[in-house]
């Protein structure tokens, strides 16, 4: 690394031997420090440390299911349509039947080479040998906190299935019906759908399901709508080599899944008993709606169970932001608004059209939020555990934006790359979404109208807000800051965080989340370094971070456009401690495009001088996948792209705050694949004078000279 010849340079070893160099020569400015740490995800150890066996009650959640902070009793689905109005379009709707039939020539409008590969890679699944899912595989969970084994299991029966069904809705010959009888035949065998950490979450310590407690769950409802689906393509196929197929799944499709979802109101994300809920909501509601609606025996009970999911989608939109973000991110989405999207669907079509609530300003912007948070392909903003680098699917993407109205939505759905059928591992919802993405395929592939993005957007209710340079994308600075509270669905402690991308690429960044293990959804979620407001943009003020829960909040959060660009304000008093000492706190980040800077200022007051302490102390924090270095004058930082010469950026900050800059590497895969084997946390320190209690700190971001 290198410094200007000006400064001297003395080295020493610290912090459990890391390199420490401290450059001097700027009189009586702040010291600037190396050094550097691993943060070495002990997969293993964490999965341990929350396995049943070891620790029964870490499921046990008693601080995560908070109020939902945008918490409106809306009840849009069930303030507008009667249940005797539902009730009388179910029956006046007929039969449930929104596909043609497997075989039909409609299905020839997949494209010949997608057609080929699905069709081949069935034909490699016949005869096959369908895999056990053993009692020591839920076991492993209960030791040692492991599900990738399981996982494995689950997932090749379910992808087998669906691609065997996907090959007969193709050819429609017959030729895979034996195999998928053995598929369904398999899963219905299981005593339980769930996978095992769900088993532990309901059940601590139980180590093995038992059949007289069926766990409804994510995967346990996926499996039931692959066999809705079975049902619906080649139920009578199944019937002519016996009858016992088509019986037995109806059966276990209501003991696992539908009967408790009807009558049961504890479900965390069903919100009845606390007005909280996230993606599970419309995920679990949307196969729960296919389900009910292939296998319901009679219109009582088919209306019962659409009746119960209207009741539950209420719920969700009613914990919603009125600006329509998704406080869980855009890699997220897909499975909060997208899974709305598919509940939407299956209530239009089983009802005749009646229920249609996309004209809902609050629906429109759910799918709006996609292109809101967009920096630049192929990144996002995100806050919480979305991930920074993430692509979406494109078809849904566009079905919303056509069911809602939004041609803007419609434009960035084309602007993505179409995802292939075996773009994953597992399976790809064959009913609620690869046929309806098919058919809207090549309206999609020829759709030109041009995507339109903003310079601005401000979603108050999220409290977040999106500024750039330009509507080139990949032009200028970009930042994304948020207000918000400390128990958002998968909430990180980040009220106040912010970042900066240049040119369309990360420079100031939010670490994000890393691979899940048992730890991230227990009781020990906050001990995840990545969670901690220490890492993110964000102080440490006298030595408290911020804490974990929802009275942790912005005081106000107010984005406005100003003639040169845009000025947010957010108050964090309140998003701190009280051994933080804090009076009042405001930090207000001006973006401006005539000049290519952000200004960061943090206005500090405190409620005495902490004497005792030997005054207020406050650590600064900015993180960067860029490598830090000293300026050419006081008060200056470079931020070099890894492998680059010249810098990219510049921060300028008071010269005499004490500088300290960790290297932090990655072993972690999900991080690695955003960022690298390495980051940087940036630190400026400062304590107070005697006597002294408030002080402002400014920051300004440019572009390199």
């Amino acid at each position: 690394m290198h410094f200007p010849t000006k400064f001297s340079i003395r080295s020493r070893v610290g912090l459990v031997g890391a390199l420490v160099v401290a450059v001097s020569g700027w009189g009586a400015t702040g010291s600037f420090t190396f050094s550097s740490e691993v943060k070495r995800p002990d997969m293993t150890q964490e999965a341990k440390d929350t396995a049943p066996k070891y620790n029964p009650t870490a499921h046990v959640r008693t601080t995560t299911k908070e109020d939902a902070g945008n918490y409106r009793e809306r009840d849009i689905l069930g303030g507008k349509y009667a249940p005797d109005q539902i009730r009388a379009a179910l029956l006046a709707a007929g039969p449930f039947r929104p596909f043609p039939a497997a075989g039909d020539a409609a299905y020839q409008a997949l494209p010949a080479a997608e057609r080929q590969a699905i069709i081949a890679a069935a034909e490699g699944h016949l005869g096959y040998d369908w895999p056990t899912l053993t009692a020591t595989l839920f076991l492993d969970h209960y030791e040692t906190g492991s599900l990738r084994d399981y996982q494995i299991a689950y997932f090749k029966r379910v992808k087998t299935l669906e691609t065997l069904l996907y090959a007969e809705v193709l050819e429609g010959e017959g030729r895979f019906i034996r195999d998928i009888a053995n598929g369904v035949w398999a899963i219905c065998e299981q005593t339980s759908w769930a996978q095992p950490a769900h088993l532990n979450v309901e059940l601590p310590g139980a180590g093995l399901p038992t059949r007289d407690h069926p766990i409804l769950a994510l995967l346990a409802t996926e499996t039931a709508a692959t066999l809705a689906a079975v049902e619906y393509f080649v139920g009578e196929a199944l019937d002519a080599l016996h009858p016992e197929f088509r019986s037995r799944m109806r059966q276990e499709v209501k003991h696992h899944i539908l009967t408790p979802y009807l009558e049961r109101t504890d479900y965390w994300w069903m919100a009845y008993e606390k007005p909280f809920t996230n993606n599970w909501n419309p995920w679990v509601t949307s196969n729960v709606l296919l389900s009910a609606l292939v296998f319901s025996e009679t219109e009582a009970e088919r209306a019962a169970y659409v009746l119960k999911a209207v009741d539950v989608l209420d719920h969700f939109l009613n914990v919603y932001p009125e600006d329509g973000g998704c406080e869980e991110g855009p890699a997220y989405w897909d499975h909060a608004s997208g899974r709305l999207l598919d509940c939407l669907r299956l209530l239009h079509q089983a009802t005749g059209g009646l229920i249609d609530i996309y004209d809902e300003p609050l629906v429109r912007e759910m799918g709006n939020f996609m292109w809101y948070a967009s920096i630049h392909s192929p990144w996002y903003v995100n806050f919480a555990d979305a991930l920074a680098r993430y692509t979406p699917d494109a078809s849904t993407l566009f079905r919303y934006g056509q069911a809602t109205g939004s041609e803007n939505l419609m434009a960035f759905a084309a602007t993505k790359p179409l995802k292939p059928y075996f773009s994953v591992p597992r399976s790809e919802y064959l009913f609620l979404r690869q046929l309806p993405n098919l058919f809207v395929r090549e309206e999609l592939e020829h759709y030109d109208r041009a995507f339109e993005p903003l310079t601005f957007v401000t979603l108050p209710d999220l409290e977040t807000a999106y500024v750039r340079q330009s509507t080139d994308t990949g032009r200028g600075f970009y930042l994304a800051a948020k207000g918000g509270y400390n128990a958002e669905s998968h909430n990180h402690n980040d009220v106040g965080s912010f970042i900066v991308f240049l040119d369309g690429e990360p420079l100031l960044i939010d670490v994000g989340v890393g691979t899940y293990t048992s730890k991230t959804f227990s009781e020990q979620r906050y001990e995840i370094w990545s969670m901690q407001s220490s890492y993110h943009n964000l102080p440490d003020i006298n030595g408290a971070a911020q804490p974990h829960m929802i009275q942790w909040r912005s005081d106000f959060f107010n984005a406005t456009e100003t003639p040169v660009g845009a000025t947010i304000a957010i108050g964090l008093t309140s998003a701190y401690p009280a051994e933080a000492n804090l009076a009042a706190y405001e930090r207000r980040l001006r973006f401006d495009r005539t000049v290519e800077s952000l200004r960061l200022t943090d206005r500090l007051k405190f409620r005495d001088d902490h004497a005792a302490a030997g005054g207020n102390r406050v650590a600064f924090h900015l993180m960067t996948a860029h490598v830090p270095s000293a300026g050419d004058r006081a008060g200056t930082v470079m931020l070099t792209a890894p492998g680059a010469v010249i810098p990219r950026a510049l921060v300028e900050y008071a010269p005499d705050l004490d500088v300290v800059v960790t290297k932090i590497g990655l072993e972690d895969p999900r991080m690695a694949q955003n960022w690298g084997d390495e980051i940087y946390r940036i630190t400026f320190t400062d304590t107070l004078a005697a006597g002294q209690r408030e002080r402002d700190y400014d920051f300004v971001i440019q572009r390199s000279p």
